[in-house]
């Protein structure tokens, strides 16, 4: 088993591993279902901050890749973290937007987090179980137990803990070795794995997104689970907007329409001459080419290259990408909203 958290055998674990494959198997079936959509998620920003990737079945314990879990005690998202926590790292919480529930913001956070827990413990078992009961708790445990070895420190750790480094390294067996239990994934709907993910900084509405899409509600928000009253607020940094693909086209030409004047008044200001064009930040999807995304976008794949300064026609997941797109190629239908 690939694993950096010490695999020890012991009999919770083998207990948890029991049920995994078998009381719990259709459980498990929809867990290993969900890791398609996640998993390459959490593979990018543990990979962008130099953390093992296996680290990620702490995820699939927690909320067992559910982005809208919450907690009796108020943790939420695919990282069940805390108000305060996120907070700290830099995540919206509020009544509005709830950005725990957003699938790459939630897990560049919980990444840092575990980076910092790291600094602080220099071993990742240590790291799993401070990071569920928080690391006052575990430092406090370490000068009673006079110990740094997880197994021998757990009777002075919450009840929870007790449990949870068995449970995650259960979870990592059984997601690792699912296939010698006969056990098959049972996978989201294909548009929801085949989501792609825009950028937006200018405010808009799930209801104005369903009008220019054709989607209902209900799959906008399955999507989109952070943004509690159906709003995006405007924001400087941007806001993620997954689509299914198809989706995701229409949006952009609606999208385009809707903001051409504000761009192209901008872009006379600084250059009247300039050819008036729009620009659209693309989030690179698992096995995307820039073949691809010139089509996609009806570009040139040089205008991809020459607006990022791309040194290789090799791109990598959840890369972000400017594309111009000329308003000649923007549908000029009207745009009801």
């Amino acid at each position: 088993m690939q694993t950096s958290i010490a695999p020890v055998y012991h009999p919770t674990v083998a207990e948890y591993i029991t049920s995994y494959t078998t009381r719990a198997r259709i459980d498990t079936r929809y867990l290993v279902g969900s890791a398609v959509i996640y998993f390459p998620i959490f593979d990018h920003y543990l990979d962008l901050y130099g953390l093992p990737r296996d680290l990620k079945y702490i995820a699939a314990w927690e909320s067992k890749l559910k982005p809208t879990a919450q907690s009796q005690v108020g943790a939420a998202g695919l990282w069940q973290m805390m108000p305060a926590t996120a907070r700290k790292y830099g995540l919206t919480v509020n009544e509005t937007v709830d950005e725990r529930l957003d699938p790459q913001k939630s897990t560049e956070a919980a990444v840092l987090y575990l980076a910092d827990l790291h600094e602080m413990f220099n071993d990742w078992t240590l790291v799993a179980a401070a990071y569920n009961c928080g690391e006052g708790r575990l430092i406090k445990a370490i000068k009673t137990g006079g110990s740094r070895d997880y197994w021998k420190l757990r009777r002075y750790l919450p009840s929870e803990t007790l449990e949870y480094v068995p449970a995650v390294l259960a979870t990592t067996y059984a997601l690792q070795y699912y296939n010698f239990y006969n056990i098959r994934p049972r996978y989201p709907d294909f548009d929801v794995q085949n989501a792609r993910t825009a950028v937006l900084y200018y405010g808009t509405t799930l209801r104005e997104v369903a009008k220019m899409t054709g989607l209902t509600r209900k799959v906008l928000t399955r999507l989109n689970p952070s943004y509690l009253k159906g709003v995006i607020p405007s924001n400087r940094n941007g806001n993620y907007l997954r689509l299914p693909e198809a989706a995701a086209v229409r949006f952009r030409d609606a999208w385009s329409v809707k903001q051409r004047k504000r761009s192209v008044q901008a872009a006379a200001r600084y250059n009247p001459n300039a050819e008036a064009a729009y620009p659209v930040l693309c989030v690179v999807r698992p096995g995307d080419t820039l073949d691809y995304l010139a089509k996609l976008y009806k570009v040139s794949k040089r205008s991809i290259i020459e607006k990022n300064n791309l040194q290789t026609n090799r791109l990598t997941a959840f890369q972000e990408l400017w594309i111009e797109i000329p308003v000649q190629n923007m549908s000029r239908k009207k745009i009801n909203s």
